[in-house]
């Protein structure tokens, strides 16, 4: 979401499924369809969390003090937020994309 040197191709995806979200909403709104994306920051798995701390600790402790929300964020987390997307709670959400990275950009 703020751009990064070497990774053109993913940052250009991410900003086409912005862009992809905000039209379907628009063009399927009137038939009562919601389209909706989910951007989620470095999801952390065990495995992932170990294997960090043994390659470069200040790296994963780096990414973790630029959270706002200082808990590494997991595959649940993400999984909530899906859920209640498509829930009739979310009934007018329709046409976001929803940044779920604990406050990083």
């Amino acid at each position: 979401m703020f751009g990064a040197a070497g990774l053109i191709a993913y940052t250009t995806a991410k900003s086409a499924i912005m862009g992809l979200t905000k039209s379907l909403a628009r063009e399927l709104g009137g038939k009562n369809i919601r389209v909706n994306s989910i951007a989620p920051g470095m999801i952390w798995t065990e495995k992932q969390i170990e294997r960090a701390k043994a390659d470069d600790p200040a790296k994963f402790q780096s990414y973790l003090d630029r959270q706002c929300i200082k808990h590494l964020l997991e595959p649940a987390d993400i999984a909530r937020l899906a859920l209640w997307l498509a829930s009739a709670e979310s009934r007018h959400a329709s046409g976001q994309t929803y940044i779920l990275d604990g406050g990083v950009v």
